[in-house]
């Protein structure tokens, strides 16, 4: 995602971020620590039922319930490693924000292990090369290291970056 400021609000006085560095805000990182928690509770008590299902309950049975019991075994595992896996999604969703005032481009994504947002502030003077080619946005820091690659799908949002950025069309 990327934000960009609204015209009106160009002019005025760049807010710093909310959170700056490595630590976040307590209340993010304790939602975010309690459910993923909650996602690991629940995933490994779905696979432990699923697994109970053929340790506790008799072997011998009707060929029909055999089949139901296998179906809704295989679906709680399914579910349980759903759950397990999804916590692994947590750290993919990242936010661009352009200052056009501040000249500085913010990338804010989710620290490791459920700490709260790491906020990445680069100056536009001090990197490299920014460039806007076949609706792809990317950064290079001064040492030639990438430091972001988006793809922009809206025209609108690439117009007003190439405004911001003062990138030829």
């Amino acid at each position: 995602m990327v934000a960009l400021p609204d015209p009106e609000l160009a002019s005025t006085k760049a807010q710093p971020p909310a959170h700056s560095g490595t630590d976040g805000s307590a209340t993010g990182t304790a939602v975010m620590a309690l459910s993923r928690a909650l996602r690991i509770s629940l995933g490994m008590a779905l696979v432990m039922i699923s697994l109970g299902l053929w340790i506790v309950s008799p072997m011998g049975g009707d060929v029909s319930l055999f089949l139901i019991k296998l179906v809704f075994a295989v679906t709680l595992l399914c579910l349980g490693t759903v759950f397990l896996m999804s916590r692994e999604l947590d750290n993919l969703t990242s936010e661009i924000q352009v200052d056009p005032v501040a000249r500085q481009i913010r990338v804010t994504r989710a620290g490791k292990n459920g700490q709260g947002p790491v906020i990445d502030v680069h100056d536009m003077d001090a990197l490299a090369d920014v460039s806007l080619y076949d609706s792809v946005l990317t950064a290079r820091g001064a040492d030639g290291q990438l430091l972001l690659a988006l793809h922009i799908s809206d025209t609108q949002t690439e117009a007003a970056l190439r405004r911001v950025l003062m990138l030829k069309a």
